[in-house]
């Protein structure tokens, strides 16, 4: 039983968030889906990028995008508040401020909240 116990002294079920590739991933991310880019072409990149957007994925246009906040972390993860202007189909133009949630252990993954 001690065995077990001393074996798995340093072990840890979270990941390490690496701030410098989370940073470059959301703008890779935002700057792909300003240029029209599909969520799909991130994952073809170095590294690769889960990108999950709902708007994105269902063609809505980012005209323009603002990161406000990228510094907050919790360790395993980065939450950035960003403000993006959004096109829809009917070509009306709104404003939101979204929360994406980027990680980069074992994937590097951008969510929105």
């Amino acid at each position: 039983m001690l065995t077990a116990l001393v074996g798995c002294a340093g072990c840890s079920s979270r990941h390490q968030l690496n701030k410098v590739v989370a940073a470059d991933a959301l703008k890779r991310g935002l700057d792909a889906w300003q240029s029209g880019q599909k969520p799909e072409t991130l994952r073809g990149g170095s590294p690769s990028v889960i990108f999950g957007d709902s708007d994105w994925e269902s063609g809505v246009q980012l005209r323009q995008y603002h990161i406000l906040n990228a510094e907050r972390s919790d360790g395993t993860n980065l939450h950035a508040d960003v403000e993006l202007t959004l096109v829809t189909a009917k070509q009306k133009a709104r404003k939101v401020t979204i929360t994406y949630i980027v990680g980069t252990e074992p994937q590097v993954t951008v969510f929105r909240q």
